[in-house]
């Protein structure tokens, strides 16, 4: 489906990705901020085996609580950008007359306005279908 600038009707149109791309960086620190957690617990349960568990339990909760929290808050993060951007800003941009407007504000090439067509002709009446639900009172 192609978009359609409302304003110039050009069909080179762009997309600028604002909030997807802020709030998936956002989102991956804030998961990788999870790494510091990962080592806490990781040098908590290598104490058990000693001073190598701990910094192999450091290392292991580094890897595994970093990778994994950077992963998910990312995506967590583009997912919530995705709706910003396709419900509060305006997050097409058209090329040639440099407006930009919401998905909402575009109309897809196939869905062109009809202001001048019609399929009623000068001679035809409207007709509605009879209605037997009518309350009739008696005088």
């Amino acid at each position: 489906m192609t978009t359609i600038c409302p304003n110039c009707r050009s069909s080179r149109v762009g997309v600028r990705n604002f909030g997807r791309t802020t709030c998936g960086t956002v989102g991956s620190v804030a998961g990788a901020h999870l790494a510091m957690q990962g080592i806490q617990i990781g040098t908590t349960v290598g104490r058990f085996l000693g001073p190598p568990g701990i910094v192999i339990g450091g290392a292991a909760g580094l890897v595994i609580a970093g990778i994994s929290g950077a992963m998910l808050g990312g995506k967590a993060g583009t997912e919530l950008g995705a709706m910003i951007d396709n419900n509060i800003l305006k997050n097409y941009k058209c090329m040639d007359c440099h407006h930009t407007f919401s998905e909402s504000n575009s109309q897809p090439e196939s869905e062109t306005p009809s202001e001048f067509t019609s399929d009623i002709d000068e001679g035809d009446s409207l007709q509605l279908p009879p209605n037997d639900n009518h309350i009739h009172l008696k005088e």
